[in-house]
């Protein structure tokens, strides 16, 4: 699945504009990466979930194949 790229930052993460997604950044944008999973998953993925590229580059055409989802580690400082 492809979706139109607003913008790829320093790190290579791809960026797209979807200003009514519920996990946006403040200016609308969303990695394209989480939309690929988010597609796979047919949810939103939840804000401890994080995806990650099994062969760490993010440049290139997002496949499913190529990203796992891992629960984010919580802080002691969360729970307090």
């Amino acid at each position: 699945m492809e979706f139109k790229v607003g913008f790829i930052d320093k790190r290579g993460y791809r960026f797209v504009y979807m200003p009514n997604h519920p996990n946006v950044r403040k200016d609308g944008y969303i990695q394209e990466h989480r939309l690929v999973m988010e597609k796979h998953l047919g949810r939103f993925l939840k804000p401890k979930e994080v995806v990650h590229h099994l062969n760490h580059k993010k440049k290139f055409l997002i496949v499913i194949k190529n990203l796992f989802i891992k629960a984010r580690k919580v802080n002691i400082c969360d729970n307090i």
